[in-house]
């Protein structure tokens, strides 16, 4: 399965996105990007333990994947407050062709959100953590080692994966 993991200086995310909707939490507001740590996953709502008051239960579609890469959705217990926030240091930075040959978006947190990266990645070695933007999950990914430097790519998306993500970071449809 996909991976966190070091890669010359940065973090590779391989892709598997799932359905990015403007999702809104209680009162109205965007639910902040960032990264969640699984509490537990299943085939089903039903199979995972219930959601504590600070837990919800999301759908991950496998949206974005290569259709010879999907596999059945999951569901996934979540906290309702990222465990790292995306603040991100710059502007994200979209590459149509990165260095694996498929589009590529560069991320850089900001030392408090990666310091808090590295906690959450040393603590949580062999868990599973999903990328989140306004609500919905993104990626999913297995934690192989801890991330220092707060870098990170998403790569390996279809062809506009990694270009929808990055209009959702920047505020563009």
């Amino acid at each position: 399965m996909v991976s966190f993991r070091a890669a010359v200086g940065s973090v590779l995310l391989a892709c598997i996105p799932a359905s990015v909707t403007n999702a809104r939490a209680e009162g109205g507001e965007k639910r902040q990007a960032g990264i969640y740590l699984v509490a537990a996953e299943a085939e089903s709502a039903a199979a995972l333990p219930a959601a504590g008051g600070e837990q919800r239960v999301v759908r991950y579609d496998y949206k974005y994947l290569r259709a010879t890469e999907r596999a059945q959705p999951l569901y996934l217990l979540l906290p309702k407050t990222a465990d790292v926030p995306l603040v991100l240091a710059k502007a994200p930075e979209l590459q149509e062709k990165g260095e694996n040959g498929f589009p590529e978006l560069r991320l850089e947190l900001t030392p408090e959100a990666a310091s808090r990266l590295e906690k959450l990645t040393r603590e949580h070695l062999g868990g599973r953590v999903a990328f989140m933007i306004d609500g919905e999950p993104v990626t999913l990914h297995k934690i192989r080692s801890a991330i220092t430097g707060g870098q990170f790519r998403l790569s390996r998306c279809t062809d506009t994966a990694c270009q929808y993500i990055y209009g959702r970071l920047v505020g563009k449809p």
